[in-house]
């Protein structure tokens, strides 16, 4: 019981220095001086990621060249950035997905062994962790249109509040009236019961922000009946999501990618449910705005 405390009590230190952090961001985002330093933190924390991706890896006796995924995961973040404020360029960005993949091979010709599952892995990090992180940075400065930071923004923060609403809402379910589990093989500490709460939640909290958010901004980024169906796909992707990353964990016969926030795991375990959710959010965002 005392441990259990603890652990909560880490949680909570843990969960509340990241939301202060998360504000402090949301604040200054706007301004443009603060612009590159947003594109540099996204990129950072996707480099966490990359890392501790590695070290699963490592257990498997597969050694990624990190660092370089980790260059052009920043290239990658500040080209967005670029492309943001340099519209005609946007076009130009998706000639930086084949340069990438080439410039990939080459570093796997001075070792060819065990190059393909370099290459792949390494493949699947840029796609699992830079892409969204990228799509956030789009996402915050990509909108060319009045108060644009103000709309990327917007979507940003629902785009965490639904998704972590799925798994705080799908764990709180789960532990108070889950008994079927998920999927044990993966998860076995996940039920069904959870996963339709946590959809259900998120549905909900979608629901409430389309409606609160004309009342507080003075402004509808989107209506009740989208915010439904949005919420719904949000809250099964997240879902997969969090699947997926415990399928690597499980995988790699560890609990947690890291213990670099007390109570909370790894940077992977806490982007788990954002990393497939950010492409939803982002194309929703392009559509309706």
């Amino acid at each position: 019981m005392a441990s259990s405390k603890k652990d909560y009590k880490k949680r909570f230190v843990s969960s509340s220095l990241s939301i202060v952090l998360i504000v402090a961001l949301f604040m200054l985002a706007p301004y443009p001086f603060f612009k590159p330093l947003f594109a540099a933190i996204t990129a950072a924390i996707a480099s966490v990621g990359i890392v501790e991706f590695a070290r699963l890896l490592r257990g498997k006796q597969i050694f990624l060249n990190y660092k370089f995924l980790i260059l052009l995961t920043f290239a990658f973040c500040f080209l967005v950035l670029i492309a943001a404020h340099f519209t005609y360029l946007r076009s130009y960005l998706l000639l930086s997905i084949p340069i990438s993949f080439i410039a990939l091979f080459f570093t796997t010709f001075k070792n060819p062994k065990g190059s393909l599952d370099h290459i792949a892995y390494s493949i699947l990090l840029l796609v699992y962790l830079a892409l969204p992180m990228g799509l956030m940075v789009d996402m915050v400065y990509g909108i060319a249109i009045p108060e644009g930071s103000v709309t990327g923004l917007f979507w940003l923060a629902y785009l965490i509040i639904v998704a972590k609403s799925t798994d705080m809402l799908a764990l709180f379910t789960g532990r108070a009236w889950g008994q079927k589990k998920l999927c044990p093989h993966v998860s076995p500490n996940k039920t069904v019961v959870g996963a339709v709460g946590g959809i259900v939640g998120a549905s909900f909290v979608s629901i409430v922000i389309a409606w609160a958010t004309p009342l507080f901004l003075n402004k509808t980024f989107i209506s009740l009946e989208m915010a439904l169906l949005l919420g719904i796909i949000i809250g099964c992707v997240a879902e997969v999501g969090d699947l997926l990353e415990s399928l690597f964990k499980r995988d790699a016969k560890i609990d947690e990618s890291s213990n670099i926030l007390p109570g909370l795991g790894g940077i992977l375990d806490v982007l788990d449910s954002l990393l497939l959710t950010t492409p939803v959010v982002w194309a929703a965002m392009r559509i309706l705005s």
